[in-house]
């Protein structure tokens, strides 16, 4: 800049000239910055049309978004429980061992926290969507297997829909052999005796895993033990090389299952005054089954004011979980179901309407909202949403559909089955 006093005493002449030589500097850059915009804009947008075709093709893979790690409302394990399962996992997960296994079958049976551990909400009950869902995850991870992916996509469009032997061969197998990656990838499935006609996947995936047909990735699997346990062929793979673990949790010492019940149970009700004695009653009817604990946990706290009434009745349940694996449950959904369905709250009508909602969150295919539920039974929207609401111990809405979901597979099984819900 130049000092103001080099105007002073300036001619007129001067000043005109120097403010005629601003405003053509002035021209020439305007000119220069709309050239240059547009020189750079041209490739900023070639560029993200590209990109916009790329990942266009990519999402043709139909992936279920819901299996996203950090999509759902699951919660982790707390702080200072399952330390040895934990360890467990992490070591094999890290272990670069040539020998190591590349699968680790979680199974346990229901209710016992299987997937809190693997911290997964499952969308894939279609089975056609597993490969799929697990090939885009993997694109976002290495840049030469999204090309690869692209490419079989440009010739293949609708290899979402084929059958899971066909999907894993060219987009898995064929693909992923070829993409190198500088660390091996965990591929966590949850759940999978939820997936119907997960056979069909299984029957494929599974020897892909053994042979080691996928080097660079492993794969984290959970269930029930008694829906897949015929694809797991232990004593050949034994004689083999042991290529899968395998961890049965619920039969982990009771003593290690009840010490984590019990910090989790500590921790969820400190706003409360509990005594120890209530506290130990309440650790001896959730037993093994952390679901049965979670479950009065939200039953208790859901309610506010209500909460030591809630407690007293946890409390005056009589049954223990040691007979029967849903016996506890069973009372336990029993409970919860009597106060929400109470004549001394509701009619007949109102009953009988209520029961519906339920039954159409637990059968409808995908989860729908209340809207719909209204919609669909012609229900007045607040009737169907303070259902939903008084269930909140066994039902939720997820913030990103507005579906409605159930905590666990469990309630379903009990609200479908005569025999253990016969007094609906």
């Amino acid at each position: 800049m130049f000092p103001l006093e080099l105007f002073v005493g300036s001619s007129e002449a001067l000043i005109l000239q120097f403010l005629k030589h601003i405003k053509a500097t002035s021209r020439e850059l305007d000119t220069f910055l709309r050239s240059s915009s547009c020189a750079f804009a041209r490739p900023i947008k070639a560029t993200s049309r590209a990109v916009d075709t790329f990942f266009g093709l990519i999402l043709a893979l139909s992936p279920a978004k819901k299996a996203f790690h950090d999509v759902g409302a699951r919660n982790v394990c707390i702080e200072g429980t399952r330390m040895d399962i934990l360890q467990s996992i992490i070591s094999w997960a890290e272990n670069t061992s040539p020998d190591a296994p590349a699968g680790y079958w979680m199974c346990g049976m229901a209710g016992t926290g299987k997937s809190t551990i693997a911290k997964s909400i499952g969308e894939c009950k279609d089975y056609h969507r597993v490969i799929p869902t697990v090939a885009y995850q993997l694109a976002q991870y290495s840049r030469d297997y999204a090309q690869a992916i692209r490419k079989i996509l440009n010739l293949e469009p609708n290899i979402a829909l084929k059958e899971p032997d066909s999907q894993l061969k060219k987009v898995l197998t064929n693909l992923w052999t070829g993409a190198p990656s500088s660390h091996s990838l965990v591929v966590v499935i949850d759940a999978l005796d939820e997936c119907e006609n997960i056979s069909w996947v299984l029957k494929h995936l599974i020897p892909a895993i053994r042979d080691e047909n996928i080097p660079g990735l492993k794969f984290f699997l959970t269930s029930r033990p008694e829906h897949i346990k015929v694809h797991f062929d232990f004593d050949m793979m034994q004689q083999e090389k042991q290529t899968l673990q395998h961890f049965y949790l619920h039969n982990i010492q009771k003593s290690v299952v009840r010490d984590d019940i019990s910090i989790f149970l500590q921790q969820s009700l400190s706003q409360m005054s509990i005594s120890k004695d209530k506290m130990e009653r309440l650790l001896e009817q959730s037993g093994v089954l952390f679901i049965y604990a979670a479950t009065i946990i939200k039953y208790i706290t859901g309610s506010g004011l209500r909460a030591q009434v809630r407690l007293a009745n946890i409390l005056d349940l009589k049954r223990t979980p040691d007979k029967v694996e849903t016996q506890v449950l069973d009372v336990l959904y029993g409970q919860i179901l009597e106060e929400v369905l109470s004549l001394s709250k509701l009619s007949h009508l109102e009953q009988k309407q209520s029961l519906n909602v339920i039954y159409t969150v637990i059968t409808t295919a995908t989860p729908v909202s209340c809207q719909i539920i209204s919609e669909l039974l012609k229900l007045d929207l607040g009737s169907v949403q303070a259902t939903v609401t008084e269930l909140q111990s066994v039902l939720y809405i997820n913030e990103d559909d507005q579906g409605i979901y159930t905590f666990h597979a469990l309630f379903a099984d009990y609200m479908t089955s005569e025999t253990r819900a016969k007094n609906l």
